[in-house]
């Protein structure tokens, strides 16, 4: 209780400082945050481990936004119920855990130690076969459905896994080993795995006929981070060991951007700047790579680069003669087109 007033007197003290303008606004939000942040009350809650193996990566399902899956070093898989909790007795505190629903076993001889010390969890259901003989780099559940997940380890290998039954559904062995995989969330027309792997190549596996559908090359390092843009269900960024990260359209072989953080310099980097250079004889349409970012960027572009075909349009409109339709669209730089729809 007397802590309790000491502060209130400091609060006090405070906001008196405050009205009579001897310290900023910032200080004094910044010095009542911290009163109050040392105040705060913390559960204690933990994750327990079947095996005692360390962790080394999450994922909690975009479903429910309740199972956390759980990648360990031995190659085992865990999954926890994180609405589900249970008190359990750690020495002479009683500490919160949180409820491990099924698990796969790891292969390797750290699982075999780990098993042999750890407690006995007859009411979880553990499979009788072994996720993966060496550490799990990546798991990823299936972002539509919490009933499939995927796995991949320093073991070269990656899987598919039935939730319900904690069995393989599909299984790549590869040469390298793998260090992270991503599902697209907003896909509709293919339901490819991106791997990254050991050996700087970027593979999409299919997993319902187990085979490659592509690979994609430009990396000079190992793949180490991975994952499907959100606006557009063909775009891929991966992160390499050398430094650079790439964006990739999966319908192609190269990618068409390498991010570079040392160029602060906003300027256009259109990626068919050199065919709309050629493009004025042929009298055909030819796009001129992706949006511009911004106004100021499109406006970046010299015009002596600028074709016919690839000038921006200023305005445009449609004239109906029967069935047929003919647009006009005017440029920026005062000419005039015509294409029938």
């Amino acid at each position: 209780r007397d802590a309790s007033m000491s502060d209130h007197a400091r609060v006090h003290a405070l906001v008196r400082a405050r009205m009579s303008a001897m310290i900023s606004p910032t200080s004094f939000r910044s010095s009542v945050t911290r009163a109050r942040y040392s105040h705060l009350s913390l559960q204690h809650t933990e994750f327990p481990s079947v095996d005692g193996a360390g962790a080394t990566c999450f994922d909690l399902d975009r479903v429910e936004r309740r199972y956390l899956l759980c990648g360990t070093v031995d190659g085992g898989v865990h999954v926890y119920d994180t609405e589900s909790t249970s008190m359990a007795s750690d020495g002479d505190d009683a500490v919160r855990t949180q409820a491990l629903v099924c698990a796969i076993p790891g292969g390797g001889a750290r699982a075999t130690q780990s098993r042999a010390a750890s407690p006995s969890t007859s009411s979880v259901f553990i499979s009788d076969v072994t996720a993966h003989a060496y550490a799990i780099s990546c798991a990823k559940w299936l972002p539509s459905d919490t009933g499939m997940f995927f796995t991949c380890g320093f073991d070269a290998a990656v899987k598919c896994w039935d939730a319900n039954s904690l069995l393989e559904a599909s299984a790549l062995e590869l040469e390298a080993k793998c260090h992270a995989l991503a599902l697209s969330s907003i896909s509709t027309s293919h339901a490819l795995v991106a791997i990254g792997t050991d050996d700087a190549v970027v593979r999409l596996w299919d997993p319902g006929a187990n085979v490659i559908a592509h690979t994609l090359s430009g990396h000079r390092g190992s793949v180490r981070a991975i994952d499907w843009a959100l606006s557009s269900e063909y775009q891929l960024a991966t992160g390499g060991a050398e430094g650079d990260v790439r964006v990739w359209d999966i319908r192609r072989a190269g990618a068409f951007m390498i991010l570079d953080r040392h160029n602060t310099q906003q300027t256009a980097h259109v990626e068919g700047i050199k065919d709309a250079m050629y493009a004025g004889s042929s009298g055909t349409t030819v796009g001129a790579g992706p949006k511009p970012a911004s106004r100021k960027m499109a406006d970046s572009i010299p015009d002596h680069l600028r074709s016919d075909a690839a000038r921006r349009c200023s305005s445009s409109s449609y004239s109906g003669r029967g069935h047929a339709r003919s647009g006009v669209k005017r440029t920026r730089d005062g000419g005039w087109g015509g294409w029938g729809v």
